[in-house]
């Protein structure tokens, strides 16, 4: 499902995106609030976002995307979106990621 995503942004960006994404929905569970995710045109990972959200269908189907944020659509309960930020809450753990490369190679 994202390896398609991943050739277009690469790895490194895909994993940026995804950790800013579900960051803000544990954030977002944990505070209770119901701000939208802001995204600032001027830097490049906001590029990212906007492809992951519409690029990837289970994303597509429960947040709308457009030029400046990133919202839960109106179509979705708010049952549903506290079931998706809880579980975000639990689940999402992201591992600091350690590469050991030989001397002499490159990343990607």
């Amino acid at each position: 499902m994202l390896k398609p995503l991943e050739e277009k942004l690469g790895r490194l960006n895909l994993r940026a995106a995804i950790i800013d994404l579900f960051k803000w929905m544990r954030t977002r569970h944990r505070f209770k609030n119901n701000r939208p995710l802001v995204l600032e045109t001027e830097y490049p990972r906001t590029a990212f976002l906007r492809q992951l959200v519409s690029e990837v269908e289970p994303l597509a189907a429960v947040l709308d995307v457009n030029e400046k944020q990133i919202q839960f659509s109106e179509h979705v309960s708010e049952k549903e979106r506290l079931e998706i930020l809880a579980y975000v809450d639990a689940e999402f753990r992201p591992r600091l990621h350690v590469y050991h490369r030989p001397p002499g190679r490159t990343r990607e």
